[in-house]
């Protein structure tokens, strides 16, 4: 339907965005890199929103040529100018992997360029899944600044578990069972 709307997002911090330089005259261009497989090829699409700025966006598509091949993808997004992300743990930006859009995010002109929140802009008509059969993986997921792709790196378990552990929160039941 023209309000259907899947996919995947990542959800960044705004203190983990800061070298960006959003918002100033030094605004740095930050590249995306990942693998992708998926069941059925054509055009995709990433669209960045910035959550601290009316929902600024912008977006860029890539192509899947092979199906059920792994495929290693770089989109370089420019740098914006205009209103910088917070420098706290608040929700800053999205990124979203569009795999199922209606005509209600497709029936525009793909919004390549920062500029304000339009949802017909966001992503490039895309048939991820059209079928029950359907499938996309996405793998080694790396953003970071410049216009350059670089190796993926690799953490060790502990390291990247000590970073989680800060959202991390036990509770105990104080309920007496009889």
């Amino acid at each position: 339907a023209s309000g259907d709307l899947i996919y995947l997002a990542q959800i960044f911090e705004g203190q983990d965005l800061q070298g960006w330089n959003k918002g100033d005259a030094n605004a740095r261009s930050v590249t995306l890199s990942f693998w992708v497989n998926a069941t059925q090829t054509g055009t995709y699409c990433v669209n960045l929103i910035d959550a601290d700025n009316s929902s600024r966006q912008i977006s860029k598509s890539y192509t899947i040529d092979s199906a059920d091949t792994w495929e290693y993808k770089t989109l370089t997004f420019e740098g914006d100018t205009t209103g910088a992300f917070g420098n706290d743990t608040g929700i800053s930006l999205y990124v979203y992997w569009g795999l199922v859009e209606g005509t209600d995010y497709t029936s525009g002109t793909l919004g390549t360029s920062w500029a304000a929140y339009d949802a017909t802009t966001r992503f490039e008509p895309c048939d991820a899944f059209d079928d029950d059969d359907d499938m996309f993986h996405i793998t080694g997921v790396q953003m970071e600044l410049g216009d350059t792709a670089t190796a993926f790196e690799y953490e060790s378990m502990q390291e990247n578990e000590m970073r989680c552990m800060r959202y991390y929160e036990k509770r105990v039941s104080t309920a007496v069972l009889y």
